[in-house]
């Protein structure tokens, strides 16, 4: 049998460099739009990246990742500064306000930015092209994800960068996403009332939020040990055990009685199936390993009052706008 070709692994030969990445979508890239159009699309987001990274980073290195329906621009730290990801976000968004205001409809569009850094790899991909890999370039997806048209949203590390100038020290908004397996990720908003093209409205993800949600955010932003993570969703554990209650009488003294049994009915039923999932998870999580798994157990019991509690909330909140037979359908 003959040797194997040797082959240097990308592992092993790959170039590590600390990376500011700004990941940028097209909003709504294909809905409604001709071919013609998508393609003046993509090349008028490449214009604006060339543009604001010639002005911005003019003696740095960028590495260009095409995405389909937008670009990853990945900055490697070097003689780049400290602020190269927004100030490439902030130009984005200029130059395409500027570019709506003459388009023909078809082809004025918004665009989601999500920003990250990160130690990552340079490696090289299927096509012979200088490509990046590791978790900055992922984390800046997901945060982009997020994200609304004409929005910057940005991750911690990003957020740890800046607030501490004076230029951003009051440039930003918290929040917490739940990402897979009751993970949370601290993403922050970028909101400056002067900048052209930025919305800096609530993220329709972040938008209806509970205040023991809020009040749990906060206690784990505070809360760099898992004990004390623990500690807080015990807080809004018995939070939502106590809202859960409440939202229950006050929906039950909206009810007639057919209602009435029928919730009763389906709260017992709901018991049984939450004693159930915990059981469940009580048993798959305790052979996992590692303290990473403690507090997405702990957080089990509170995913599922969360969700009872929304629900019941929803019922309590348009109980008002129910027919009455009574009374004649509105709007006869």
């Amino acid at each position: 049998m003959g040797e194997m070709p040797n082959v240097e692994s990308p592992a092993v030969t790959a170039e590590t460099r600390h990376i500011k990445y700004a990941f940028v979508d097209i909003v709504r890239f294909s809905t409604g739009r001709s071919v013609e159009a998508q393609n003046d699309i993509v090349d008028t987001l490449n214009a604006a990246c060339k543009v604001a990274c010639r002005s911005i980073i003019p003696n740095g290195e960028v590495i260009y990742v095409p995405t389909g329906d937008g670009i990853c621009v990945a900055i490697i730290e070097g003689r780049a500064r400290y602020d190269a990801h927004l100030l490439f976000a902030q130009s984005m968004l200029e130059q395409l306000a500027l570019h709506n205001t003459s388009a023909d409809n078809m082809r004025q569009f918004e665009v989601r930015i999500g920003l990250s850094e990160n130690v990552d790899s340079i490696v090289q991909d299927i096509n012979g092209n200088r490509n990046v890999a590791g978790m900055g370039v992922t984390l800046a997806q997901r945060i982009m994800s997020l994200a609304d048209g004409g929005q910057v949203l940005l991750s911690r590390a990003v957020y740890e960068t800046l607030h501490v100038r004076e230029r951003y020290m009051n440039s930003f908004v918290h929040f917490t996403a739940v990402i897979k397996h009751g993970a949370r990720l601290d993403v922050y908003q970028f909101v400056e009332s002067n900048q052209k093209g930025l919305d800096n409205g609530v993220p329709d993800i972040f938008r209806h939020r509970e205040p023991i949600e809020d009040r749990l955010d906060t206690c784990l932003g505070e809360s760099p040990s898992t004990a004390d993570q623990m500690r807080c969703i015990r807080q809004a554990i018995e939070g939502w055990e106590a809202e859960i209650d409440n939202r229950l009488f006050e929906l039950s003294a909206q009810l007639d009685d057919a209602q009435r049994e029928l919730l009763s009915k389906t709260q017992k039923a709901w018991v049984r199936y939450k004693n159930a999932e915990l059981r469940f998870g009580e048993a798959f999580y305790s052979k996992m390993r590692g303290t990473m798994w403690r507090p997405i157990r702990a957080d089990l019991p509170h995913a599922l009052l969360k969700e009872r509690g929304g629900s019941l909330g929803a019922y309590r909140d348009s109980v008002s706008e129910q027919f009455d037979p009574s009374q004649g359908q509105s709007g006869d």
